[in-house]
Order: C-alpha cells, then sequence, then structure tokens
C-alpha cells in the first residue's frame, strides 16, 4: 500500500479511538472514589466476541480496574448463527446473558458493533434489564442496508437485474417472526 494511505489509515484508527474513548470517559464519569461503570460489547454478523477484543483493550487500557463484558450471544457456537439465527432469538439471547451477570445489576453502557448495534438496541427496546445507562452504536445499520456490492462487482445490476430479487428471497426465506 502507498505511504499516504497507511497514515491516513493510521490517523483515523487514532481519531477513531480517542474520539470513542472520550466520548465513554464522559458518559461513565463517576466520582474518583466510585469504580467507573462497567461497559458491555457486541459484536457484528459472522464474529465472536473475539471480534471485539481490540475495543476490549483500549478501554482496559484508557480506565484501569473497569469491567468489561465482551459479549457472544449463546448459539451453538457458529459464526453463522449471527446471519441465520432470528434477529428475535438472538436479543432475547443476550438478555439472558446480561441478566445473569451479576456485575452489571446496577447497570452498564453499552457499545454494539455493526449487527451487534441492531441486537443491542433491541435489548434495550424489549428488556433494559439490568439498565443501560449509555449507548453507542458503533457502524450499526439501524436504516437498514441495500443491496450486496460483492455481487455487483462480480455482475453489474444492468447485466443481472435478477440478482437483487434472488438475494431478497434467500436473505427473507427464513424470516417468520
Amino acid at each position: 500500500r502507498d505511504a499516504t494511505l497507511d497514515l491516513v489509515d493510521r490517523e483515523l484508527r487514532r481519531l477513531l479511538r480517542s474520539s470513542l474513548f472520550s466520548m465513554l470517559a464522559l458518559l461513565s464519569a463517576q466520582p474518583l472514589a466510585a469504580q467507573f461503570r462497567p461497559v458491555v460489547l457486541l459484536h457484528g454478523l459472522l464474529a465472536e466476541s473475539e471480534a471485539m477484543q481490540h475495543a476490549e483493550g483500549w478501554i482496559k487500557q484508557d480506565f484501569p480496574g473497569i469491567y468489561v463484558h465482551n459479549a457472544k450471544v449463546p448459539t451453538s457456537d457458529k459464526k453463522m448463527d449471527s446471519l441465520f439465527m432470528n434477529l428475535n432469538d438472538q436479543i432475547a439471547a443476550l438478555a439472558g446473558v446480561l441478566k445473569n451477570d451479576t456485575n452489571l445489576k446496577d447497570g452498564f453502557n453499552l457499545i454494539g458493533h455493526s449487527q451487534g448495534a441492531l441486537v443491542t438496541r433491541g435489548y434495550i427496546e424489549r428488556y433494559n434489564d439490568p439498565p443501560v445507562h449509555n449507548y453507542i452504536s458503533w457502524v450499526g445499520p439501524h436504516a437498514g442496508v441495500y443491496g450486496v456490492p460483492a455481487f455487483n462487482t462480480l455482475c453489474p445490476d444492468v447485466t443481472c437485474p435478477w440478482i437483487d430479487d434472488l438475494v431478497d428471497d434467500l436473505l427473507t426465506s427464513g424470516a417468520s417472526k
């Protein structure tokens, strides 16, 4: 890669990190005698909790002693479940995990990444027990998404107008709830 692109990439990452955790610090601030409010992280589509280890490390580095629950929705331990498991079931499973963590009983700050932002938003709207005090949606597609860019690269809409219908049919075939 070009050295300029590497520099821009490093600076964007630094800016994102400092912005995210400055916001988290402001939202989490408590008296110095108190500990920081716990943080829950939830990964995105086709990932597991390991995908959020970098963010967990940043938080623990910047807030020594903070409790971070790097959540994983309990499924059959397959990354594909985040794609094929009904979103309502993922939300209910997350609620169970959070309810059973005694470190979260007084509430916590919540960061959901990508599809994890949709699951965490569903948790807040439907359960919120234990309560979320502050919420960060990290690139969450709350307004939905359109298209599948990789397919368009392989076969543009002009050449393959049927591909959008095929993908829609595949993605909605299991949607029953």
